[in-house]
C-alpha cells in the first residue's frame, strides 16, 4: 500500500510521538521536517527524519530508499510492538575537521601572460611561497581548489604544479585530506655502515656491458649489506684537470672503490690517498699501474674455450681482433694460445669498412675469432648484422662478456662468452 503525501504527514507525526514516548530520554528529536519513512540499513530497519533516526532490529519491511514509491505503510499498532531501540544516529554528512593554516594569503596581483606555460609559472610562484614560508615543523599548505579559484585555473593545472613541488621535496599530499608543506628539519634518518663511491668512466660505461654489469652488481650487493653507494661518472679529461679529484674529496666518501684503474689514474689515486681517502682498487684481466686489493682473473675460462676449440670444434687457427685501444690483454691471450698450440694472428679492426672486415674474418674454414671488450663494443654498435652473420659462419668468443647491441634486432647465435659472477 502506498502513502499519499497527507497520509505520510499524519502517520509521521503519530509515529514520532510514539517513538518519543517509547525511547524516553534516549532520543533527542529535532524539529526539521514532518516527513518520515521506514527503510532498511544493512540488517536493521530504521525510522528516520532528515536529521534523526532510530535503528530498529528485525522490522519486516523491504524499502531501499526514501522515494515515495518505495515507502510502505505501517500501522500505529505495529509501532507500539517495536523492540527496544538499539542506537541513535545522525543522517547526513559529517562536518570536516577545520584545517589551521599559518601561511600568508595568496598574492592578489598575479598576471599570467598568454604565451607563458601556466604550469611552470604557477609552480614557480608556489615554490617561492613555499620556500619563504618553511619552518622547522611541517604545516598545512593551500588546498588545490583555493589556488585554482584564486588564479582562475583548472584544478588539473594546479595538481601538476603541486606534483612538481612534491618531486622537489617541498610538499607532500595526504590523499583526500590535505597538502603539507615539509619542514626544514623534516627527513628520514638512515643508518648505514659506510658511504662508498664508485668512479666510472663514461666511455667504458656506455660501450662495455661487462663494465656496466660490474657496477650494477656491486651496488646491489653493497646496498644489501647496509652500505650507501654513489656512482661518480667522469670523462677522462677530468682526470687531467683535477676536477674529478675535487669532486671525490667534496663528496666525503668513506671508501672509494675504483674498478679497472689505468695509468692515467695513478696520479689522482696517489693524491686522494694523501688527502686521507681510503682506496680499494679492483683489476680485471689486465695489468694495473697501482697496487690492487682485488683482481678478477679470466684466464681459466679463456683456457677452457681454447681447449674446446682445439679438441672438439676442430679449430685450426685463431684471429684476435684488436680494437681502438690495444692493451695488456693481448699478451695474456698470446700466452694462452701458445699453451694450447693454436696458430694465431692479430687483426687490426678497420672501422671505415667494418662490414668487409667482418666478412674477411669468416672466410677461412676452421677459424675461431676472439673479440676483446673494446673490439666487440665497436662492431656491436657499427655493424651488428655483420657480427651476427660472422657468428653463424665460425666460432667467436667474447672475452669481456656479451656485447650490447642497441640499434638492431638481436637473433639467437652461437658464441662463447666469458662471464664474471
Amino acid at each position: 500500500m502506498r502513502l499519499s503525501r497527507s497520509d505520510a504527514k499524519q502517520n509521521g507525526r503519530a509515529a514520532l510521538l510514539i517513538c518519543k514516548a517509547y525511547a524516553k530520554r534516549r532520543l533527542a528529536l529535532q524539529a526539521a521536517s514532518d516527513q518520515c519513512f521506514i527503510g532498511r540499513y544493512k540488517n536493521f530497519r530504521f525510522l528516520t527524519r532528515p536529521n534523526i533516526g532510530i535503528l530498529l532490529p528485525g522490522f519486516g519491511t523491504r524499502s531501499r530508499g526514501s522515494n515515495a514509491r518505495n515507502i510502505q505503510s505501517v500501522s500505529l499498532a505495529d509501532l507500539t510492538k517495536l523492540p527496544p531501540a538499539e542506537a541513535v544516529f545522525t543522517v547526513g554528512r559529517m562536518a570536516r575537521k577545520k584545517q589551521i593554516r599559518r601561511l600568508a594569503s595568496l598574492p592578489s596581483k598575479t598576471i599570467f601572460q598568454s604565451r607563458e606555460h601556466k604550469t611552470a609559472r604557477l609552480a614557480e610562484i608556489l615554490r617561492g611561497i613555499a620556500v619563504t614560508s618553511q619552518t622547522d615543523e611541517p604545516q598545512v599548505f593551500y588546498p588545490v581548489r583555493d589556488v585554482a579559484g584564486r588564479f582562475h585555473m583548472s584544478t588539473s593545472v594546479v595538481a601538476k604544479a603541486y606534483g612538481q613541488l612534491e618531486d622537489e621535496g617541498l610538499l607532500s599530499t595526504v590523499r583526500g585530506s590535505k597538502t603539507v608543506l615539509q619542514g626544514i628539519g623534516a627527513g628520514r634518518r638512515l643508518n648505514v655502515l659506510g658511504f662508498i663511491g664508485t668512479p666510472a668512466a663514461v666511455p667504458a660505461f656506455v660501450g662495455l656491458q661487462d663494465y656496466r654489469t660490474f657496477f650494477i652488481r656491486v651496488r646491489r650487493e653493497l646496498r644489501a649489506r647496509g652500505f650507501a653507494v654513489a656512482m661518480v661518472l667522469f670523462d677522462p679529461a677530468e682526470m687531467r684537470s683535477r676536477r674529478l679529484e675535487k669532486r671525490i674529496v667534496k663528496y666525503e666518501f668513506d671508501t672509494v672503490l675504483w674498478y679497472r684503474p689505468d695509468a692515467s689514474a695513478r696520479a689522482i689515486i696517489s693524491r686522494l690517498k694523501d688527502a686521507g681517502v681510503r682506496m680499494v682498487a679492483v683489476g680485471d684481466y689486465a695489468l694495473s699501474p697501482i697496487h690492487l686489493r682485488y683482481e678478477i682473473r679470466r684466464e681459466t675460462a679463456i683456457n677452457q674455450i681454447l681447449h674446446y676449440w682445439r679438441t672438439k670444434a676442430h679449430i685450426t687457427s685463431v684471429a684476435i681482433v684488436r680494437g681502438v685501444r690495444a692493451s695488456a690483454k693481448e699478451e695474456i691471450l698470446q700466452r694462452l694460445l701458445e699453451q694450447e698450440q693454436l696458430p694465431f694472428e692479430f687483426r687490426n679492426a678497420d672501422s671505415r669498412s667494418a662490414a668487409k672486415f667482418l666478412e674477411s674474418l669468416g672466410r677461412p674454414k676452421g677459424r675461431g675469432v676472439i673479440f676483446p671488450s673494446w673490439a666487440a663494443s665497436m662492431f656491436a654498435f657499427r655493424e651488428p648484422e655483420g657480427l651476427m652473420q660472422l657468428a653463424d659462419t665460425c666460432h667467436i668468443a667474447f672475452t669481456g662478456g656479451p656485447p650490447s647491441i642497441p640499434f638492431a634486432q638481436v637473433r639467437d647465435v652461437h658464441a662463447e662468452l666469458v662471464m664474471v659472477d
